[in-house]
């Protein structure tokens, strides 16, 4: 009996880790895909390092930016270009809500 492997879209996996994030108290974290599907937007609220924070305060978003580009590697098999501007970022840009990192498979 041969094990059929369900190929599953680099959409679906990245929703699928996301919604694990989220579940497991990691904050809570929703993609977006422009038209191909190999670029996006990762939102980001209510993250432990991102919640609350200060411009005044040390950012802690690079580690969230590279936490995110090890995950999507591993899980695309690609690799993966993340950006994080202060435009994007709850902590720089007080009105905002969330942290938004934008990413794109090389």
């Amino acid at each position: 009996w041969a094990k059929r492997k369900k190929k599953h879209t680099t959409a679906y996996r990245i929703r699928q880790w996301c919604d694990f994030d989220s579940e497991v108290g990691f904050g809570r974290l929703t993609p977006s895909f422009h038209n191909t599907g190999k670029a996006g937007v990762i939102h980001v609220a209510n993250n432990f390092l991102a919640h609350r924070r200060k411009a005044s305060h040390v950012d802690l978003c690079e580690l969230m930016r590279g936490y995110i580009v090890g995950v999507m590697e591993l899980i695309t098999r690609s690799e993966v270009s993340v950006t994080h501007t202060p435009q994007q970022c709850m902590r720089t840009t007080s009105e905002r809500g969330a942290c938004d990192f934008g990413f794109s498979l090389l």
